[in-house]
C-alpha cells in the first residue's frame, strides 16, 4: 500500500493521516528489475520519484562522451527532480542496481506538494543539501587528492551509507563494480583495479557474496587522509 510505504520514508513521517492519504492519492507504484532504467538522460521529465526499496545509480554522459557516476540513490531519497533544477528534461540516467521499488508523482504535482506540506519541503531541501555537500566534497577531492585517496573516500562513503556488518567487516549491500568506482572518482578502471587488488592483498578490502567488504576501516580512513595504512 502506497500510504504505508510513504509513512516509512523520512520526509513523510510527520504527515497526519489525511495529509498522507492526499499525497498517496497522486502517487503510482513502480517496481524495477536490476539494470532497468527509471529514466534516461535527455528524456522529457514527466515524473519525480521517491525510492522506497533498493538502490539506484545516476549516471551522466558528458559532452565529450565520458560516462560519470553522479550519485547513488538510497531508500528515502528523491530523484528525478528536474523541475527543481528548472529543466524540462532529465539531466542524467537512473538505473536500478538491485530490484527496487519507487513511488512516482506527475511533475506538475511538485509545486502543490511543497506548497501544501511545508515540512516535506524542508525534508527535501535537507536531502538536496546533503547531495550538494557530497558533490562539493568530490569536486575538492578531484582537484586536490591523489587517485588512491579519491578511491578510498568513495569506498568509505559506500561503507557508511550502505555497509552491513558481517563477520570480518562491513559488506556493501548492493553490487558495486570497479568501473562504477572509477566513474565516481574520475579515474580509470585499470587504476581502480590496481588499487583495490593491492588493498585486498593487505586485507583492507575483500569480496563476500559478490559484494565489496571493507575489512579494515581505520586503514582505509588513513589512506583517505593521505597517510599510510
Amino acid at each position: 500500500m502506497i500510504a504505508i510505504a510513504l509513512r516509512s520514508a523520512p520526509p513523510f513521517r510527520d504527515l497526519d493521516g489525511e495529509g498522507l492519504a492526499e499525497v498517496a492519492s497522486h502517487a503510482t507504484d513502480r517496481h524495477l528489475e536490476p539494470g532497468a532504467a527509471l529514466f534516461e538522460q535527455g528524456e522529457p521529465a514527466g515524473r519525480f520519484y521517491l525510492v522506497v526499496q533498493g538502490r539506484l545509480k545516476v549516471t551522466m554522459i558528458t559532452p565529450g562522451g565520458k560516462q560519470v557516476l553522479v550519485r547513488l540513490v538510497h531508500p528515502g531519497d528523491f530523484c528525478g527532480l528536474a523541475l527543481a533544477l528548472a529543466r524540462p528534461d532529465y539531466p542524467a540516467t537512473c538505473l536500478a542496481l538491485v530490484a527496487a521499488r519507487v513511488l512516482a508523482w506527475p511533475m506538475n504535482y511538485w509545486e502543490t506538494l511543497i506548497a501544501s506540506h511545508p515540512r516535506i519541503a524542508i525534508g527535501i531541501t535537507r536531502s538536496l543539501g546533503r547531495h550538494i555537500t557530497d558533490v562539493h566534497s568530490r569536486i575538492a577531492e578531484l582537484a586536490t587528492e591523489e587517485v588512491e585517496q579519491r578511491v578510498a573516500h568513495a569506498v568509505l562513503r559506500l561503507a557508511r551509507s550502505a555497509g552491513a556488518p558481517v563477520e570480518g567487516g562491513l559488506r556493501i549491500d548492493f553490487p558495486i563494480t570497479r568501473q562504477d568506482i572509477a566513474e565516481m572518482t574520475g579515474t580509470t578502471l585499470h587504476s581502480v583495479s590496481r588499487i583495490v587488488s593491492a588493498w585486498a592483498g593487505r586485507n583492507i578490502v575483500g569480496r563476500g557474496r559478490a559484494r565489496l567488504v571493507v575489512r579494515d576501516l581505520p586503514a582505509l580512513e588513513r589512506i583517505a587522509r593521505g597517510g599510510k595504512d
